[in-house]
């Protein structure tokens, strides 16, 4: 089976959850720290403001959420197969 990690988050900083590069590149951070493969990754950055990023992973997929002008992100991952889980990610 796998590992799927639901997160809701308030009271996050509104300059970071609209920077389509910040969040790309954590995304990509996150992956490589937990030595998982990654098949494909798409960012897309809302008018007025707002992120989406997925990440398709051959041990599953990563999808973040942003709402800036709220302070909150939501994000939904499940991990399954070699994936290394575990640590933090700043």
């Amino acid at each position: 089976m796998g590992v799927h990690l639901i997160v809701d988050a308030w009271q996050a900083p509104a300059d970071i959850l609209n920077d389509v590069d910040i969040i790309r590149q954590t995304l990509v951070a996150a992956i490589t720290a937990g030595e998982a493969m990654l098949i494909d990754l798409c960012v897309h950055q809302f008018s007025p403001q707002g992120v989406t990023a997925t990440a398709t992973l051959a041990e599953s997929h990563i999808a973040i959420h942003t709402w800036p002008e709220y302070g909150y992100f939501a994000a939904d991952m499940f991990f399954c197969g070699q994936g290394k889980l575990g640590g933090r990610h700043e």
